[in-house]
């Protein structure tokens, strides 16, 4: 979630408007004012799926953000291996 909010905020900060295009998303921590109602939070789900199968080509501009991704990746991995290492013990 961490790595998230930090993605999100750089491209509010350095990105501006493609995080506009992509519907003002929120992190799940961090807010900007411009984030209001529920588009924004539909955005946020959205990029939030897709960020783990497609990186944005704003990303490439710092290796910060490269790694940023990376990290929000390995840790989606990791959460799901873990549930599903629980629901196969719970589920035996």
């Amino acid at each position: 979630m961490w790595t998230f909010d930090l993605l999100v905020r750089w491209q509010y900060e350095h990105v501006r408007e493609q995080w506009e295009r992509d519907g003002k998303p929120h992190g799940i921590f961090w807010s900007a004012a411009e984030c209001v109602g529920c588009r924004s939070e539909v955005a946020k789900q959205r990029i939030f799926f897709l960020w783990n199968f497609k990186r944005p080509d704003w990303i490439a501009q710092s290796p910060e953000c490269k790694r940023w991704l990376l990290r929000f990746r390995v840790a989606g991995i990791t959460s799901l291996v873990g549930i599903l290492g629980a629901l196969y013990i719970v589920t035996r």
